[in-house]
């Protein structure tokens, strides 16, 4: 599943990269929970925001556990982003959304010192 979403440092394209972590990033995110803990629908699941120069997309991939079809996966995947549209992120999910991020920003800066030869 995917949408537009904003372009490249635009306004909205931070927090669009908060959004996918919060619902689909991690096992104890909205979606992970929903779909492959609670109802076993699917076997992972998982968001990425993608920004570019003139657009971005925010897609959400997720596999189905046999026995489960994509058209069950859509709908309930449906209802969990209403509900976030709707409600807004906890504040238990806005912190960890915020942890994430600081780690994967260091992580990404972190050189590690190793000895020649």
């Amino acid at each position: 599943i995917a949408w537009h979403s904003p372009a490249m440092f635009a306004a909205g394209d931070a927090e669009m990269d908060l959004v996918a972590d919060l619902l689909a990033n991690g096992k104890s995110s909205r979606l992970y929970r929903t779909l492959v803990y609670e109802r076993r629908i699917a076997t992972d699941v998982g968001a990425a925001q993608n920004s570019r120069e003139m657009a971005g997309w925010c897609q959400i991939s997720a596999t189905a556990a046999p026995g489960y079809s994509l058209s069950e996966l859509f709908d309930v995947i449906e209802v969990e982003v209403e509900r976030f549209l709707r409600d807004g992120p906890t504040e238990a999910e806005i912190e960890r959304g915020l942890a994430q991020a600081e780690a994967h920003g260091r992580r990404d800066t972190w050189t590690p010192v190793r000895e020649p030869g």
